[in-house]
């Protein structure tokens, strides 16, 4: 029956058995067993956890055609594989879908989106959905704003970054090196070296360690500028020293 057959997909889904799952679900068709949204949602991750995203959202679009109600685990199943797959216009018409269909939208299945939009390059789409998570007052955390930020690093945005990484500061969101690294990656696009050992300075003074990635992003940021002869002699001979160690130790 329908519970059987859920609770089969759902344990190929822990495990990332995308074809099994496939089976189970073709095999409740050929039964006749009825497929709801726990089917379909089922389905979706376990394709989506196998990188299979271009069957995660056929699953989607079966469940639709067969006006199977969407909830908020569908939903964001299917916005997960777009994410995957960067389909970040797919995935912005299915949050647009989700409010005209009253279904509820959180921060997983718009950090999906962000991320989607991240991985093209569509940084405008990216601001505009986290603008409507604020509007919404929906709780960004630390995966929004990494999702923001590297959507604006990879579109050549860094004054756009940075404004995003200040209002980091008046948010409930602990930074974390990985929120440092993008932001100052942010800066290589532009003439940005005194911004990134601006943010280099700020990461030193507080709680927050930094790793190789984050040196190699301010020599980075400032190799490329007419300021790197002097933000090389301020980026002392300890945090070059502490580089080159955490470089090696990654290499071992």
């Amino acid at each position: 029956d329908t519970i059987t057959f859920n609770a089969a997909i759902s344990a190929c889904a822990k495990c990332a058995e995308w074809e099994l799952a496939v089976r189970l679900a073709n095999a409740m068709v050929q039964s006749k067993v009825f497929a709801n949204s726990v089917t379909f949602s089922a389905a979706m991750s376990a394709c989506e956890k196998g990188g299979q995203w271009e069957k995660a959202l056929q699953f989607f679009y079966e469940l639709t055609a067969n006006k199977v109600q969407m909830d908020t685990v569908s939903c964001g199943a299917a916005i997960s594989a777009c994410e995957n797959g960067a389909k970040w216009d797919e995935a912005m018409q299915m949050l647009r879908s989700m409010a005209t269909c009253m279904v509820e939208r959180n921060t997983i299945s718009f950090n999906a989106a962000i991320n989607a939009c991240a991985k093209s390059g569509e940084w405008e789409g990216a601001l505009h959905l986290f603008s409507v998570m604020a509007q919404d007052s929906m709780g960004c955390d630390d995966m929004s704003f990494l999702a923001v930020l590297t959507a604006c690093g990879k579109g050549g945005k860094w004054q756009k970054a940075l404004k995003i990484f200040g209002a980091l500061a008046q948010s409930s969101v602990e930074s974390n090196s990985n929120l440092f690294n993008v932001a100052i990656s942010a800066c290589r696009k532009g003439n940005g070296c005194n911004h990134a050992l601006r943010l280099f300075s700020t990461l030193r003074q507080s709680k927050v360690a930094a790793n190789s990635i984050t040196y190699e992003a301010v020599i980075s940021a400032c190799e490329n500028g007419s300021e790197w002869v002097g933000a090389l002699r301020n980026f002392n001979g300890v945090a070059v020293s502490k580089w080159k160690h955490l470089s090696l130790a990654s290499k071992r």
